[in-house]
């Protein structure tokens, strides 16, 4: 299953150049953010073509695609997270 990658509503991701992320071209337009991430070894960010979502509904067929995402800790807390931590 997809998640969205935002606590109360999808994340939107606008972009006026054309990035690669992770070896997808992403053309200058408007997207949705999800992630897969049931297996630690093959998380994803996925790139939906569709906008304005809440998150509940999840279309793959609407996807521009997919990246592997790797995971790792920073080498120390960040200024924030001493926030968090109390």
């Amino acid at each position: 299953p997809a998640w969205r990658a935002g606590a109360n509503a999808a994340t939107a991701f606008h972009t006026d150049a054309d990035p690669d992320i992770g070896g997808l071209s992403v053309p200058k337009e408007d997207y949705t953010i999800y992630c897969r991430v049931a297996d630690p070894e093959n998380r994803q960010l996925i790139i939906s073509k569709e906008t304005g979502q809440r998150g509940l509904t999840y279309h793959p067929k609407l996807d521009l695609g997919r990246v592997k995402m790797t995971m790792s800790k920073p080498p120390a807390p960040t200024p924030r997270s001493d926030v968090y931590l109390k």
